[in-house]
C-alpha cells in the first residue's frame, strides 16, 4: 500500500467532523461518535480544509498517521488514519493498540489547546490586555514595527 492510497487530509476532517464521506467505493460515518467512544473529545480542525492535530491542537505540519501500523496489519481506512502534528506523531511512532489510546486520551486531555486560543492567551499575558480584536491587532502592529517574525 502506498501514501497515495490514504485518504485525504480533507475527507479526514469531513470523516472525523461527522460527515458522511465516500471513499473506495463506500460511504462511510460516525468517525466523530468513534473518537468519542474512545475518549477524545477535543479537537478542532481550523476549518473544512485546514487540518490541526487531533492529540494536541497544533496547526502546522499535520500529517496522516497510521493508528495500527502497516506492519502490524493495519490498513490505509479511514478508521486506521488521524491527523498529527510532526510531534505527536513521533510521540505515538511506537505505539498501538490501548497503549495508542491511553496515549492520545492523556495528550487530548492535559496537553489540548486549540492554536489560536494558546496565541490569544500569550498575547494577553504579554501584554496584561485582554485579547480583543484591538489589543490583538496592535500587538501584531507593534511587532511587524519591529521586523520580529510573526509566528
Amino acid at each position: 500500500m502506498s501514501r497515495s492510497s490514504m485518504p485525504s487530509k480533507t475527507m479526514l476532517i469531513s470523516y472525523y467532523s461527522g460527515d458522511r464521506v465516500f471513499y473506495e467505493g463506500e460511504f462511510h460515518d460516525g468517525g466523530e461518535a468513534w473518537m468519542g467512544e474512545n475518549g477524545v473529545e477535543h479537537y478542532l480542525f481550523m476549518s473544512d480544509k485546514t487540518a490541526a492535530c487531533m492529540a494536541c491542537g497544533f496547526y502546522k505540519d499535520v500529517q496522516r498517521c497510521h493508528i495500527l501500523p502497516l506492519c502490524d496489519g493495519g490498513d490505509n481506512s479511514l478508521k486506521n488514519i488521524h491527523l498529527l502534528c510532526r510531534n505527536c506523531h513521533a510521540e505515538s511512532e511506537f505505539l498501538s493498540g490501548e497503549a495508542y489510546w491511553d496515549w492520545m486520551r492523556y495528550v487530548n486531555t492535559n496537553k489540548y489547546t486549540c492554536w489560536p486560543m494558546r496565541v490569544l492567551e500569550a498575547i494577553e499575558e504579554k501584554t496584561g490586555k485582554p485579547s480583543t480584536h484591538e489589543n490583538v491587532a496592535e500587538y501584531w502592529r507593534q511587532k511587524l514595527r519591529r521586523g520580529e517574525v510573526l509566528v
